[in-house]
């Protein structure tokens, strides 16, 4: 029988990965995005974690993707991962706020009949809406005719009372246009003189 000859053979592993992709990424809420996590030492996997809302990782490319739905920055851990260990940084993702529109449909009725205290009140009908979803306040743009106090308008006098709808943003949000209405407000009418 021949010899037999035993060999020891060491695999050392690789290198541990090092994040080399650029720690700041930029988008905007309701658009499209992407960042490409990079690194060294051939990743076999990729993680992050406290992603915006709308957005998701490849654990096997390392891309983060998706249309986010909110605004803001956002500090997020990422990692790369292969046989020798992981890799870990830190990402910001600034995501800017989306714009948003009013819609805020010809009052109805459009023309009221001035009423004396305390009877001098109306609802705005119909209400503002904005694209955002959030919820819109009123302002009156002519004082000296009505004043509005959440969504009840005042009369004061007659006149032209112009409404204005309003959508102040957040962080997901810019500030809408200001959209306004205006309700016209007769006077009243005295009764006709009476013969005896």
């Amino acid at each position: 029988l021949g010899s037999q000859i035993l060999i020891n053979v060491t695999v050392q592993a690789p290198p541990m990965p090092v994040i080399n992709s650029s720690l700041n990424a930029a988008g905007t809420n309701g658009s499209v995005f992407s960042y490409q996590i990079t690194a060294t030492n051939i990743p076999t996997s990729f993680g992050a974690s406290g992603l915006p809302a709308g957005l998701a990782i490849n654990t096997m490319s390392g891309v983060i993707s998706g249309t986010p739905t909110v605004g803001g920055s956002f500090m997020v851990p990422i990692s790369a991962t292969n046989a020798g260990g992981t890799g870990n940084a830190t990402l910001t993702i600034s995501l800017n706020p989306a714009a948003q529109t009013i819609t805020f449909p010809v009052q109805s009725p459009a023309t009221r009949a001035f009423s004396p205290s305390p009877s001098n009140t109306f609802a705005i009908n119909p209400l503002a809406t904005s694209t955002s979803g959030l919820t819109d306040s009123y302002v009156s743009k002519t004082l000296a005719v009505c004043t509005v106090a959440g969504t009840t308008v005042t009369m004061l006098t007659a006149g032209t009372c112009t409404i204005g709808a309003n959508q102040a943003g957040n962080a997901s949000y810019t500030v809408a246009t200001e959209v306004t209405r205006s309700v016209t407000i007769t006077p009243i009418l005295r009764g006709a003189p009476t013969m005896a």
